[in-house]
């Protein structure tokens, strides 16, 4: 394997790790609020 397919894999994973952990806090958040 590249560095480059490395590379974009383990951001691609960490962009989603990011995303899902956001919308958690958001849910979160909403039921905090409501």
């Amino acid at each position: 394997r590249s560095i480059e397919s490395i590379l974009s894999n383990s951001i691609y994973k960490t962009s989603i790790y990011l995303h899902k952990t956001a919308n958690r806090k958001a849910t979160q958040n909403l039921e905090i609020y409501y």
